[in-house]
């Protein structure tokens, strides 16, 4: 992309408008295995994760309110989505089209309605874990779902009377 663009911006290799406010493209090639939307990211366009081969895991932070049409269709190993929202996301569609290594969605809010497709969404509650770092905890799949920064607190041990993750 030519420095200067007035329209488009990538960070990392991920196209965006030239607000940050809405993800256009992630790239297929990426080697991550994880991602975080931008904070500033309103929309997920359609198809905008289309084909990627490496992501397991994808976060989608508290201010996207649009998710569109086969936003995270056709990805080759997409197993876990994390909605960070506390507003159920409009969306066009199916959103994960063709994704069929999905094995949870995990959202901090109810939905109404089947907003993603055949899918079964996982609600959770969020804890704090330090002044500015927060967790999810999903027991079925025992996975730990980590966002926020800072530091964290000293956690040294697991019992009943301390029912942390950690």
């Amino acid at each position: 992309m030519e420095e200067g663009n007035q329209k488009f911006k990538s960070i990392d290799g991920a196209l965006y408008n030239y607000n940050l406010d809405t993800l256009i493209s992630y790239p297929i090639g990426n080697k991550s295995l994880s991602y975080t939307t931008l904070n500033s990211v309103k929309t997920i366009s359609k198809q905008s994760f289309m084909g990627s081969k490496n992501l397991i895991a994808l976060i989608v932070t508290s201010n996207v309110n649009s998710i569109e049409d086969e936003a995270f269709g056709y990805m080759e190993t997409l197993e876990h989505v994390v909605l960070l929202g506390t507003t159920t996301p409009t969306n066009v569609g199916d959103v994960f089209t063709e994704t069929n290594t999905l094995k949870s969605v995990i959202a901090k809010t109810s939905f109404n309605g089947n907003y993603f497709g055949s899918e079964s969404i996982i609600k959770l509650n969020e804890s704090q874990c330090g002044p500015s770092v927060y967790y999810l905890y999903e027991s079925s799949s025992k996975f730990v779902y980590m966002y926020g920064s800072g530091e964290m607190y000293n956690y040294t041990s697991f019992s009943s009377s301390n029912p942390t993750p950690f």
